[in-house]
């Protein structure tokens, strides 16, 4: 599996269903030899002031570390957060990171998702954007 490549922090949508290449990713890897998520043991942990964190563990499963951040201002993290919990959420025991809500540097809300879950809040947050953008352009009488 190849590893995906760091790509710079950017304003909402359109995000790639790729949900790693679509954030800006923290990490070299985050896939283990066996295909899960998260390589070697030094957390990177660096949540944003503002926006979405995805959150997993090192591989000594000791520390927390940064797989990937989505930055957007607090209350549209807020909005993206509920979308992507009524869509992506998962019970504990399959989870593969903590989606964590962050707003004015405070963790203040999470739930679990997984890989094969998340690609589902991705759809969501494009759509809702597109939905809003065709809002603007008929106020505005364009199209």
């Amino acid at each position: 599996m190849t590893a995906p490549t760091t790509v710079a922090a950017h304003t909402p949508g359109p995000w790639t269903e790729n949900y790693i290449e679509g954030a800006a990713t923290i990490r070299r890897s985050i896939y283990r030899r066996d295909g899960s998520m998260f390589t070697d043991c030094a957390s990177n942990y660096d949540p944003p002031t503002n926006g979405i964190h995805l959150c997993g563990v090192t591989d000594d499963e000791l520390q927390p570390t940064t797989a990937a951040v989505y930055r957007v201002g607090a209350d549209k993290a807020r909005e993206l957060f509920d979308m992507a919990r009524e869509v992506a959420e998962c019970g504990e025991d399959e989870g593969d990171f903590i989606v964590d809500l962050c707003q004015r540097d405070e963790i203040t809300e999470d739930f679990r998702s997984n890989r094969q879950l998340w690609p589902r809040a991705i759809a969501a947050w494009n759509a809702a954007e597109a939905k809003a953008r065709a809002a603007i352009s008929a106020a505005r009488g364009e199209g």
